[in-house]
Order: structure tokens, then C-alpha cells, then sequence
């Protein structure tokens, strides 16, 4: 298990969003650090640690409240496609998946350069920063 340490955004006064990966699959969350779990995403499911590693895990993501360490760019939460049609690729700069042909707001979980993930077409894509305002 490793946590991108550049994913950790605070979005409120005790909860901070982060990546992590587990057999090299990166997994969107958002840690409750008050209350001691994380809740995955798009899946929706409450996480409490089992083990030392998924409790060092939730130390460090909490240990970002209230860091200057914060990332300055929103890296995850939600983004407007403010000019549509836009296109949601596989990867950045790959094959196109969907496109938004509405103006309107959609999930963004972590950034690639200047790509943001985005659950929008079913499954992991990607949307370029230019078509987004947050």
C-alpha cells in the first residue's frame, strides 16, 4: 500500500482527500480523521484500519490538516465543464471515451499533469484542465 502524497487535499476542518494504491491499483478516498476511517470512491465504502499499515496510512493523510504541505490546485472533488463538448479520454491525451455535450459539474479525483481523472464515463478517464473551472 502506498499513498500519493501529492493526491492529499483538505476539504474540510477533519476530513482531507487522497489516492493510495493497493497491487498497483490506485484508489480514490476521502479520510474522516476525526472519526478514524476513509471512504473509498466511486464505491462509497467506510474503511477503518485492520492493520499497523492501514492505520499508518490514515496517520499520514491526517497529519496534511492544516499543512502548509497542501497542494494550491484542487486536485479532487468536483469541476464545472464550463464549454462543451469535452472529451473524457482513457488516458491523457488517448483515445476518447465520451464526450460531455452539456455544460454541467462531474467528479474529478486526482491530477496527471494537466489531465483530472474522472469517473464520468463509467469507469476511470481522463478530461483536460482547460475544460474545467473549479
Amino acid at each position: 500500500m502506498n499513498v500519493d502524497l501529492g493526491s492529499i487535499r483538505q476539504v474540510s476542518s477533519e476530513s482531507v482527500d487522497f489516492k493510495y494504491f493497493l497491487s498497483g491499483t490506485g484508489i480514490y478516498a476521502q479520510a474522516n480523521c476525526r472519526s478514524g476511517y476513509w471512504v473509498t470512491f466511486p464505491e462509497k465504502q467506510i474503511n477503518r484500519p485492520q492493520s499497523s499499515a492501514t492505520q499508518r496510512m490514515l496517520d499520514k493523510v491526517c497529519s496534511y490538516l492544516g499543512s502548509s504541505a497542501m497542494p494550491s490546485q484542487p486536485e479532487a472533488g468536483r469541476a464545472l465543464v464550463f464549454d462543451p463538448p469535452s472529451n473524457v479520454r482513457a488516458t491523457p491525451n488517448g483515445s476518447v471515451l465520451c464526450s460531455i455535450r452539456s455544460r454541467q459539474t462531474i467528479n474529478v479525483y486526482g491530477r496527471t499533469g494537466q489531465w483530472y481523472e474522472t469517473d464520468y464515463c463509467g469507469g476511470n478517464g481522463y478530461i483536460h484542465q482547460g475544460q474545467l473551472r473549479f
